[in-house]
């Protein structure tokens, strides 16, 4: 078959990066029948006409997810001299498609379980259907690229299905490529495979193994989501605590924490689940006068700037915390402990409170969970530099620039002082 030869287990490299520790995710019986209900609509809906788009423009960017977008908006904000197209929603990428798009293939999946590794076929028996919707995704990924007909494709996003099948598919019909990076990453995610990839910094630069494709660039630029940190906010008055939440905590640790720091009558408390994790146990909290925040509305640097201190388990905004000034503390909120993946803690970016005795501590001493400008630098190069928080102001610049000629590529490289490697 046409598609046959795709590389299923490097497009899915999410799953195994999952495999050894997947998160805990907590949903009512009721979501799980209406999420289930919902993917049987798509299907359905699916079959419907395809239409076909025709754009032929020059930048495509793709970001399925809030966070995605989010590092996007400063590039949107000063682009001049190009055209684009920004998608992320399944009307733009059909996913329900690939279901019936798939289904030519279920012997390819047969196959590649007789020939697997163990491994393989330890994943290929956990998330069979994933690998099969692989081969849809990619038919529906190379027919946007096609569609559109872009000259440089960017993406917000390493590592989901989504993504790689549209990396993947670009490599193939020779579209350049950009990775932007929208969060901190472990040392899990997958080798650099993009033309240009833009990372936070040097921390993110060593994770990824420092390596890349041939021919390819590496540029330590700073983070394009938090250009709108820098913008005033306004902060409320009064004294408050944070709790941020993701998919691995327990709500039963949660809770205690909460009513732990419920006698502390001079802070209020705040509690904000990961964007996945839409109003997870939200009853429970507004009963106790804890604050709600929804993170798929408000930016967590909203959040972070009515706070005094935040405090989450293994989880990215501690970085945003930093970049805000905002004392953050790392505790553990899940069942398991969770491995420093970020290595905000052995860097010496957050420090960690192994008991309540010492989370205590730092919330009456938060002098001591600052830490110099040379740490938050080596995670954030645009931190303390000329193009903080105008990262995305350099990056539409530098994309007409790689649409123009390598000369003015070299020549903005270097007018903004970025550090470059070249492969």
């Amino acid at each position: 078959m046409k598609y046959s030869h795709i590389d299923i287990f490097d497009i899915n490299v999410v799953y195994q990066m999952q495999f050894d520790n997947p998160p805990h995710r907590e949903i009512a019986f009721v979501k799980v029948v209406f999420e289930r209900l919902q993917s049987i609509t798509k299907f359905i809906f699916s079959f419907r006409k395809e239409e076909t788009i025709k754009a032929n423009i020059d930048v495509l960017f793709f970001g399925a997810s809030t966070n995605n977008q989010r590092s996007f908006q400063s590039i949107y904000d000063n682009i001049k001299g190009f055209t684009y197209t920004s998608i992320r929603n399944d009307n733009d990428f059909p996913i329900s498609q690939s279901l019936y798009l798939s289904l030519p293939y279920f012997w390819s999946i047969i196959f590649r379980y007789i020939i697997g590794s163990s491994e393989q076929r330890q994943l290929l028996r956990k998330y069979p259907f994933e690998y099969l919707f692989t081969y849809g995704k990619y038919i529906v990924a190379t027919k946007m690229l096609k569609s559109y007909s872009p000259k440089l494709l960017v993406l917000a996003n390493d590592h989901s299905p989504q993504n790689r099948c549209l990396l993947h598919a670009a490599n193939e019909l020779n579209v350049r490529t950009i990775y932007i990076q929208h969060a901190s990453v472990s040392n899990k995610f997958p080798k650099l495979t993009f033309d240009y990839s833009l990372l936070d910094g040097q921390e993110s630069f060593d994770k990824y193994g420092q390596v890349s494709k041939k021919n390819s660039k590496i540029l330590l630029t700073g983070g394009t989501r938090y250009d709108y940190f820098y913008k005033k906010q306004l902060v409320e008055s009064e004294k408050k605590i944070g709790i941020s939440i993701n998919q691995f905590d327990d709500f039963e640790i949660v809770k205690t924490l909460c009513l732990n720091l419920k006698k502390l009558k001079e802070y209020k408390i705040a509690i904000r689940p990961h964007p996945n994790m839409k109003n997870w146990n939200r009853n429970w909290f507004e009963a106790q006068e804890i604050e709600y925040s929804d993170s798929s509305s408000e930016p967590s640097n909203q959040f972070l700037s009515k706070l005094e201190i935040q405090i989450s388990n293994i989880c990215g905004i501690h970085l945003d915390a930093v970049i805000l000034g905002i004392a953050t503390i790392q505790f553990q909120l899940s069942k398991k402990a969770i491995y420093d993946q970020y290595l905000y803690v052995s860097k010496g970016l957050i420090k960690k409170a192994n008991n309540m005795g010492e989370l205590l501590n730092y919330i009456h001493n938060r002098n001591e969970l600052y830490p110099n400008n040379k740490i938050v630098q080596y995670f954030m190069a645009s931190a303390f530099t000329s193009h903080e928080g105008k990262v995305g102001l350099f990056l539409a610049e530098y994309i007409n620039a790689i649409l123009t000629d390598v000369e003015q590529e070299k020549k903005i490289e270097s007018e903004y002082k970025i550090q470059v490697y070249n492969f």
